[in-house]
């Protein structure tokens, strides 16, 4: 039956009926149409709002590595950064996360956790990391960290230190972990603040944000700061609320 044909029976047998009776033959003739054609909408949806997401400038993205979280503690992190600095999530999404683990010994997930990290590193999509030091100057070291002698203001600085805190001196790439041959000339990197020991905070002990010392005794948890991080102000902003 040509299209036009089976148009003209369908409004002829519609004509007669009440709506309801319309309703439901409309219903049952065509509800595939209509499941589809929802479905379709539903994914168009769902993509142009991930991709309306993921263009917005992030404010800041944090990751915990390694660390054990009590969620029913208070306060809680995001809720108090978002509150301090009157964030609008809405136009500057704000990622803390605190799922990644990465062991030693590297088991599945291990290695996983640690390509995700690095290639957010390398996306310039991570801002601040706080981990074990065995895990940021081995695993998980990128090759640098930011220079907090650089990126942290003259009264922050002075600030940590009149609070007892102490400084990650990064020093870069183990030799072992390069595969430089000992007998081979090269030229060391300077070495440099590149993070805060944390295991003295106040605050994050409110939070129950606590990280496991798996990896050996006296592993101390560091906060670094990636080197090509576009949000440096924003990271400054979050060190400040975790030592006030």
């Amino acid at each position: 039956m040509a299209l036009r044909d089976e148009i003209k029976e369908q409004t002829v047998k519609l004509k007669d009926m009440t709506v309801k009776e319309k309703l439901a033959y409309i219903w049952t003739y065509y509800k595939w149409y209509f499941i589809i054609a929802t479905a379709v909408i539903i994914c168009i949806v769902s993509v142009i709002k991930t991709v309306i997401i993921n263009s917005r400038p992030t404010y800041l993205h944090v990751e915990f590595v390694n660390c054990n979280v009590a969620f029913d503690e208070t306060p809680d992190i995001y809720d108090d950064f978002v509150n301090e600095y009157s964030i609008d999530t809405n136009s500057t999404p704000l990622f803390i996360g605190y799922g990644n683990t990465i062991y030693e010994e590297g088991d599945q997930a291990s290695y996983a956790n640690q390509v995700k990290l690095i290639a957010q590193y390398n996306a310039e999509d991570l801002d601040v990391v706080c981990g074990p030091e065995s895990l940021l100057s081995g695993r998980l070291n990128v090759g640098a960290y930011s220079n907090l002698e650089e990126l942290l203001p003259a009264d922050l600085i002075k600030e940590l230190k009149d609070k007892g805190y102490e400084f990650y001196t990064y020093t870069g790439f183990p030799e072992e972990e390069e595969g430089i041959d000992a007998n081979t000339e090269t030229t060391p990197i300077e070495p440099y603040i590149g993070g805060i020991y944390i295991d003295k905070c106040a605050y994050l002990d409110k939070c129950a944000v606590r990280p496991i010392y798996t990896v050996k005794d006296g592993d101390r948890p560091i906060l670094t700061v990636a080197p090509n991080t576009k949000n440096p102000e924003h990271a400054v902003e979050f060190i400040r609320m975790l030592i006030k």
